[in-house]
């Protein structure tokens, strides 16, 4: 019997030396706003001080009271609060927001709980989580929930006469509890993308079986480094991407790197997929299935890890990350000659 390929220590040392060396050196080295937008670390706009954006793609950002940011405040990965004023759009891509002070754009989050007590000029658009509206909220736009909730009292206040200019649009706006069950509109949307990552689970199956089961034996050999690479490489593509953006010569590369970097995560995503589905297949004594069996139940269990509460999507970024690292494990193998 063959033994596990390995991944020989000094590669390893060399590849967590690069990582430091782009988190500790290269992130600090942006222009001379950095202290207000920055690849990685929490952005904290004093009191008094203004600025023309705070924005970070991993961490927290705090605008106090008494600050002032006339453009945008966003984040990527973190949380944000809004103390002071803000003249441009307010943007989460993961995290909970609170508007405490008055914001001329919109607000916009892909996945957190939104609490809003001030003034909010344009839309408030809301893809997973809830919203609460407190005494002080001031809506000039539209409310958009996707697959959202809103307790009934912050609905009926989001309705007094006073507040001018909201109209609810929505596919999943339920006025229960923020820990009820998605609308209809929210399942479909779920079972469309489900179907979706079933269809590219089964074609890359079939297409690219060879790479696709070399990244699955490095998830079941080293389950917890591939991991770490997959965490890792998030902060590193960051840095890189900044670097490659201040640079006169990155642009056209900086092009390939995004979808070259989101290509690999589908793979890695559809590699962690493939791996669960030959183990639940194992399991029930039904391994003899073929691969595009284990691949359609794989799909169906990462869709459904999008589900659970409180942690559903946590889950999956760990699911991505996990096979996104396997699989950067397995093409170090596979030119290693192992």
């Amino acid at each position: 019997m063959r033994a596990a390929p390995t991944l020989p220590l000094s590669r390893s040392v060399r590849l967590l030396a690069l990582l430091a060396f782009g988190l500790f050196v290269l992130a600090p080295a942006q222009p001379a706003r950095a202290f207000v937008d920055r690849a990685i670390g929490d952005v904290v706009v004093r009191d008094g001080q203004t600025v023309d954006s705070a924005t970070t793609a991993i961490g927290d950002v705090t605008v106090e009271p008494g600050a002032r940011v006339r453009g945008d405040v966003s984040s990527g990965m973190g949380n944000i609060l809004v103390e002071g004023r803000v003249g441009g759009n307010v943007n989460s891509g993961s995290g909970d927001v609170r508007i405490m002070g008055p914001v001329a754009g919109g607000v916009k989050a892909g996945n957190g709980n939104v609490y809003i007590d001030a003034p909010v000029g344009g839309d408030v658009d809301v893809g997973h989580g809830s919203i609460h509206n407190g005494p002080r909220a001031w809506f000039g736009g539209s409310i958009i929930c996707r697959s959202c909730s809103m307790p009934e009292e912050s609905r009926q206040m989001s309705a007094r006469p006073e507040v001018t200019g909201v109209a609810f649009q929505n596919s999943g706006l339920r006025g229960t509890d923020p820990g009820g069950t998605d609308g209809g509109g929210s399942l479909i949307g779920w079972g469309l993308g489900t179907l979706a990552f079933v269809a590219c689970s089964v074609l890359l199956t079939m297409v690219m079986p060879r790479p696709l089961a070399s990244a699955a034996r490095s998830i079941e050999w080293y389950p917890g480094r591939s991991l770490l690479v997959g965490v890792a490489s998030v902060p590193l593509f960051v840095v890189l991407g900044v670097v490659l953006a201040v640079s006169v010569v990155g642009g056209p590369v900086l092009v390939l790197l995004v979808p070259a970097y989101f290509g690999l995560a589908l793979f890695g995503t559809v590699a962690t997929a493939y791996f669960l589905g030959r183990r639940t297949l194992f399991a029930t004594g039904r391994y003899r299935s073929g691969n595009a069996a284990a691949a359609i139940v794989g799909a169906v269990l990462v869709a459904i890890s999008a589900l659970v509460p409180m942690v559903g999507t946590f889950l999956l970024c760990g699911l991505v990350l996990l096979g996104l690292g396997a699989t950067v494990l397995a093409v170090l193998s596979r030119r290693r000659g192992l």
